[in-house]
């Protein structure tokens, strides 16, 4: 064998190395993601399972014939307010003038506690211009880890 066929072979190693190198980082660095994206899941998930809510009233009340939504937070998930969605007839009740969310009467908070109520009180100005003067008879709460509850209005 001459120096040709060892210095071929010397780079045909070099480039197997170099190529089992790259292969490994590139598996590496795969493991890890997927790794990662199950313990966000089973995060996600033991998270929706302490999720509870209950919608413990729904009614159309005076003064001025609001909808008023109270809601209670039956789990043990710290739940944010604005990640909250009140639908009125399978349409979003909007989180701006419209509508006032109140936990435990603080209207400030972006917080519901586990035990803690929730109370939306929509306006009937957003009432008529959404349902024509009408009112809706079904409302749905629901979070953003995807735990719901509904109701009948009365």
């Amino acid at each position: 064998m001459g120096f040709g066929v060892s210095g071929a072979t010397a780079v045909v190693v070099v480039g197997l190395f170099v190529s089992a190198g790259i292969f490994y980082d590139a598996a590496a660095t795969s493991y890890e993601a997927v790794d990662e994206a199950e313990d966000d899941r089973a995060e996600a998930l033991l998270e929706q399972r302490n999720t509870a809510v209950a919608v413990a009233n729904a009614a159309i009340q005076s003064p001025g014939n609001a909808l008023v939504v109270t809601m209670e937070n039956t789990g043990s998930t710290t739940l944010g307010v604005p990640e909250t969605t009140l639908l009125a007839e399978n349409v979003v009740v909007p989180h701006d003038a419209n509508a006032t969310w109140a936990v435990e009467s603080d209207t400030g908070t972006e917080v519901w506690l586990p035990g803690e109520t929730l109370e939306v009180t929509v306006s009937r100005t957003w009432l008529d211009t959404t349902f024509d003067g009408g009112d809706p008879t079904r409302v749905k709460v629901a979070t953003d880890t995807g735990v719901s509850d509904a109701a009948e209005v009365r």
